[in-house]
């Protein structure tokens, strides 16, 4: 009986050290997830600068939409640093309708986080993708 005990607690004991261990969670700024935008009224073709919050862990990146009426238009991912946060930037469609939209980032290990946005006026010829250094990178606290 004493040999079955001591090969149950070194069998624990080799399971305890081997075994997966969890990651401490990455340290998070004050308040809920929620995304930010440089700007809350576009138009259509303008560069669109979105920042999250607490949105995610670099690991697992997030998928950026925007959903608008009877549409959703993905606009790309994006991938957080250690405290959840990002920043991206994408071109709105010069085609894109007049109305009131949604932007959302939604993953495999967050809830979706939205916040809103107008689009309006006339098309801006943007171009291609927009380059965060052409345009400012906003702070991260």
């Amino acid at each position: 009986m004493t040999f079955r005990k001591l090969a149950l607690v070194l069998l624990t004991l080799c399971f305890l050290r081997f075994a997966p261990t969890a990651r401490a969670a990455p340290p998070r700024h004050d308040g809920p997830p929620r995304l930010e935008l440089e700007s809350a009224r576009l138009s259509p073709g303008a560069t669109l600068v979105v920042r999250g919050v607490n949105v995610t862990t670099g690991d697992l990146p997030v998928q950026i939409d925007l959903i608008g009426p009877g549409q959703t238009l993905p606009l790309g991912p994006a991938s957080g640093d250690e405290h959840g946060d990002f920043i991206v930037a994408f071109v709105l469609p010069a085609d894109l309708p007049q109305g009131e939209y949604t932007v959302r980032a939604s993953g495999l290990d967050l809830l979706p986080v939205e916040t809103p946005l107008a689009v309006f006026g006339a098309a801006v010829n943007t171009g291609e993708q927009a380059d965060l250094d052409e345009i400012g990178v906003l702070p991260t606290f």
